[in-house]
């Protein structure tokens, strides 16, 4: 597997996380488990632009327009634990 292909599989395992209530532990313990955030710390504002960014370059539109309501709730630190 080449560096595009595990950057795919951890952006949308991370959005699965984020967006779609999926357990981290269930991914971990997959033979998939990479993430483009680290599953025991906090959430960033940036990884959420990353996520949009990828996905706008996929055009994935519907997964972009998610991100995009959840970019304004995020507070001054810039992180969040769970949406």
């Amino acid at each position: 597997m080449d560096d595009t292909e595990v950057f795919d599989i951890a952006i949308r395992n991370s959005y699965k996380v984020l967006f779609e209530n999926k357990d981290e532990e269930t991914i971990i313990n997959s033979p998939s488990y990479y993430f483009a955030h680290d599953p025991f710390h906090p959430y960033s504002r940036e990884l959420l632009i990353t996520m949009l960014d990828y996905f706008i370059s996929k055009e994935e539109y519907e997964k972009c327009e998610k991100i995009n309501k959840e970019l304004p709730k995020w507070n001054s630190e810039n992180i969040r634990r769970k949406l």
